[in-house]
This record gives structure tokens, sequence and C-alpha cells, in this order.
């Protein structure tokens, strides 16, 4: 096995609940009706957002079901080398599957198969944009399947098309996909992955997902089938493929068009008068950052309006990846994190026979802004993950005993990914936040063992995770004299230093601090903290 040196590690032996859970096998469609509610010619109801990370080009959340995706643009940027420079701009597509996005735990590091989707939708967007419009440049598209409940390559260049569309980038038409499975003498449109599965297990069962540019002479830009389709399936197959992408390029038009109306009709309502002209403010901020700062600190208010020690508005959303144990999503401004907690079964280690394993990890991408590039984590990005690490071994918000199923024998090992979607500043306070609302919304399968045997077996009946109490930081970035609370990305640039308080209760406090701060001023944050404190846990109790 490949290690990952970048990321928290795990012990080797680990393996899936649905390993020890009884395989059962039933009808895909009874009476004309799916699983899901809905007939066999039926599309899955399709949500879009756009523009939801505003440190990006361009981005794009989509919901096909109960499919999650979400994407992001930047770009035009210098190409990575000279050798590369072309008079023709490049393209380059970065696909994964986060970790909790299926029932079975998907890879950190890139899978074989991800780096052959990337390149698949690469190939799909290349004819789309219009690429010799920015020459000697190229484009970074970030993918995350966020919960994959079937057609996600197909999502994901309906996904790609709109975040493309949001950035401005030139297209000859928007392009969108679906797909199809025929099982049983019927066609299913925009399969479950339940029915994809099935579909792929049985010899008769035949499998097709396309993209296409409708608008533009209705260009196939990719096409993909699981095994061989006879000559007699595949005319109906296309035929009904590209009607359904017709169906669903009305929708996400739709979206589109709703978005351009809500930022139009945003921006009449912005006030004009009283105010410093927004060239003028833009011009200060951009040559004259430190004084632009100043400006606002000297009379004790921020860019944004807040006070010095004010923190911004926090909405938790929990529970709302079908596929993970324990989620939250976490949005602290314009910081998005998303946490997401899978649970597996090992053997506990000799020297610690009753205890089991947490596993946080923190992931910083290009997908959350323009800082960042494709590839491994960032440096910060680990930094985050191993104070996560140390957080829980020194203060036990999770007891390792209470993951210890059989003494010596078996126990769970709790997998934590923290996902930056949006980055405008203290990314590490979301982080915990989201981490500890996900634990508490954590629900671990029954396991029992025979004794006599020491079979395992996975029941269906879900027991809540015990999470003995909330360790939540409270982070500042200081700015000469000043102490300024959750400071956003600009704030962070300019500061001298950044302090992190760490709050097990009123009481039990820690202090992590990047670069040289006074005394008084780390009291200070510590004595700001404790409210925070009471409030997040208020909240954080409040959640269903």
């Amino acid at each position: 096995m490949v290690r990952d040196s970048r990321r928290i590690a795990a012990p080797d032996n680990c393996l899936s609940t649905t390993t020890f859970k009884e395989k059962t096998e039933s009808n895909i469609v009874n009476k004309g009706v799916r699983k899901d509610g809905r007939a066999a010619d039926e599309l899955k109801s399709i949500s879009l957002q756009v523009g939801i990370v505003p440190s990006v080009t361009g981005s794009a959340y989509l919901e096909c079901g109960k499919t999650k995706i979400i994407c992001s643009v930047n770009g035009p940027r210098d190409v990575l080398s000279k050798s590369e420079s072309s008079v023709k701009g490049q393209l380059f597509c970065e696909f994964k599957y986060v970790m909790f996005s299926s029932k079975e735990k998907q890879s950190y590091m890139p899978t074989d198969e991800e780096i052959s989707i990337s390149k698949t939708i690469q190939d799909a967007l290349e004819p789309v944009i219009l690429l010799h419009k920015f020459p000697k440049s190229r484009l970074d598209i970030a993918i995350m399947v966020l919960e994959n409940d079937g057609g996600a390559i197909s999502a994901a260049i309906t996904c790609a098309g709109a975040a493309l569309s949001n950035a401005g980038v030139e297209m000859y038409d928007l392009p969108v996909g679906c797909s199809l499975a025929h099982c049983d003498s019927q066609f299913l449109i925009d399969p479950t992955a339940e029915e994809e599965l099935y579909c792929k297990s049985k010899e008769d069962c035949k499998y097709m997902a396309l993209a296409m540019m409708v608008k533009y002479k209705n260009q196939v830009i990719y096409l993909d089938s699981f095994d061989c389709v006879s000559h007699e399936l595949l005319p109906e197959s296309l035929n009904i493929l590209q009607t359904s992408c017709h169906k669903i390029l009305d929708n996400i038009q739709l979206c589109l068009k709703q978005h351009v109306e809500d930022m139009s009709g945003n921006q009449d309502d912005e006030p004009n008068e009283g105010a410093i002209s927004k060239q003028a403010d833009a011009q200060l901020k951009l040559l004259q950052p430190q004084k632009y700062m100043n400006t606002f600190l000297e009379n004790n208010i921020r860019p944004d309006a807040r006070g010095l020690t004010d923190f911004r508005s926090v909405l938790i959303n929990v529970g709302a990846i079908g596929t993970a144990c324990g989620s939250a999503l976490v949005k602290l401004g314009d910081t998005s994190v998303l946490c997401g907690i899978k649970a597996e079964l090992t053997n506990p280690l000799l020297k610690e026979p009753n205890n089991g394993f947490f596993v946080p990890n923190v992931t910083l991408t290009s997908m959350c802004s323009n800082r960042y590039v494709p590839g491994p984590p960032t440096e910060q990005a680990q930094v985050y993950s191993q104070i996560i690490m140390d957080l829980w071994k020194s203060s036990s918000f999770l007891n390792p005993t209470d993951l210890c199923i059989v003494p010596s024998k078996l126990a769970w090992c709790l997998f934590s990914e923290m996902i930056c979607l949006s980055s405008d500043g203290n990314v590490l306070d979301a982080c915990i936040l989201a981490l500890m609302a996900a634990l508490r919304n954590t629900k671990l399968p029954e396991v029992v063992v025979n004794e006599e045997t020491n079979a395992i077996e996975v029941t269906n009946n879900l027991i809540d995770l015990k999470v003995d109490y909330y360790v939540l930081s409270a982070t500042y970035a200081v700015l000469g004299e000043n102490c300024i609370a959750d400071p956003s990305s600009e704030e962070e640039s300019l500061a001298n230093s950044c302090v992190t308080v760490f709050l097990k209760n009123s009481r039990e406090t820690s202090v992590h601090s990047f670069g040289p701060v006074k005394e008084e001023q780390i009291f200070h944050c510590i004595s700001c903290s404790k409210k925070r404190y009471s409030e997040m846990k208020t909240l954080l109790e409040t959640l269903n």
C-alpha cells in the first residue's frame, strides 16, 4: 500500500462495515416505480447555484437528485512552464471523489479511475471552450463529488459548464450530460448509484452516458458505455439521452438566468450617497492595503463594518451528506467548510488494546481559492490537520476507549475530512466547528461479535456517537496593537501574527500562535474567546 506522507495516517488493516453486512437483492423497479419514487423515464430533480465561491473566477454547485457536485474555475493564469506555452490556451481538469462521497470510503490520494475521469472531462470540455481567446494561458477546473448517487461524470460536465459560464469564459454552447441504464427490458433515465451497480452486475443490462452541446448542432462531446450495446438498442438509447439533455439544458439555463436577475437586482439596490466611490476605494485597497486597513482600525471598525472583536455570523447544516456517517456544513461569513465522517473496522494496537482510532485531515485545494493550485495537500492543510490531531490527543473530546468494540480484537477507526469549499480567512475555526457538529451528527452501525466463532455481524441499528465535550477555537489577527477576531483573508494577509485560542470549557484553555504576540494581547484574546465558546456550544447543542 502506498503511504501518503502528507496526511494523517490510518491503520493499514481497516475494513468497510459493508463487508460484514448481509447482502440482499431486490428489484430496482416495482410496478413501474423506482426505489427513489421516480418513473422509469423521469429525470432526477436538478438544483444549481453559481458564484458560491467568491475567491475564484467562477464556481457552481449542482444537485442531481442526491448526487452533489461542486466545481470551481481559476484563470486564465500563466502556464506552469515556458515549454508548455502555446498560441492556443490550455485546460487542466482535476476530478475527485471526496472521502465520504460513496458508501465505501474513498481514497484521499487520486486513484487511477479519478485520473482517467479527469482526462475524460478535460477532453470533453476542450472543444466547448474558445481556447484561442487566451493564448499562452491555462484554465484550471477543479471538480469535487461530495455525494455520489449515480451519473457523476455527466453531472460533473454539466456543473463544469455552469462554472465556466459564471467565470465569463467564452464557449460555443453550454455542455450538459445525462446517463441511462437498460435493465429488465426497460430504460431507466438518470440512474442512481444502486441502479448503476445493479446494471453492471447483470450481463443483460447496459449502461450509457452522454454529454453534448445541445444548441451547437447537437454535437456530442462525451459518450461512454459499460460493456457492448447492441445495434438495436443504440439508436433508441442515443435518442433518449439527447432528449434528456435538452430538458436538462432548459433547467440549467433557467437557473443561470435567475442568478443574473438576482445579481442585477442587488446592484440596483446598493446605495451610493455618503460613501467613498467604489473605484477610489478599490484603488486604495489595491495600492496601499495597509493604509486602507488603518483608516478603519483608527475608528475601531473593520472594512466589513464589524467591531474589532466581533465574529462573523455562523450557519450550520448537519446531515446533508447521506453517504457519510455524519456530516456538517459550516459557513463563517464567506468561508465554508464541509466535514464528513466515515467509520471502518480495524484491530486495536497491541500496546493500546482498549483504544480505537481517529484520523482527521483538512483539505485545501484550488476549489476554495485562487491562491492554491491543483496537486497534493498544501503545507497549511498539513499544519491544520496536525493541530486537530494534537487537539484530540491532548483533550480527548472523543474518548479512544469508546471507539473500542472488543478489547484487543476489534475497534472503530473514524475518518474525518474537513474540506474547505470557500476560503475567506479563519479556516481553522470553521474546520473545528464543522468537526464538532459532524461528530454530534454521527451515527455508527451496531456491531455484534460472536464469542464462539469470532464472526462479525454489522446490523442496520444505528447508535449515536458519544462526544464527551466540545473543543472549540477562536482565532485573532494581530495588526499592530489591535487584536482582530475572526479575521478575513485580507486581514490575515496584513497581520503581524495570528493567535488561536482553544477552549475545552470556560476554564481549560490552550493557545497556538503564529508570530510574536504580547502577553497582554494573549490575555485579551483568551478573555474574548470565553464568550465565543459559550455561544458556539449553545448553537451546537441546539442542532438536531
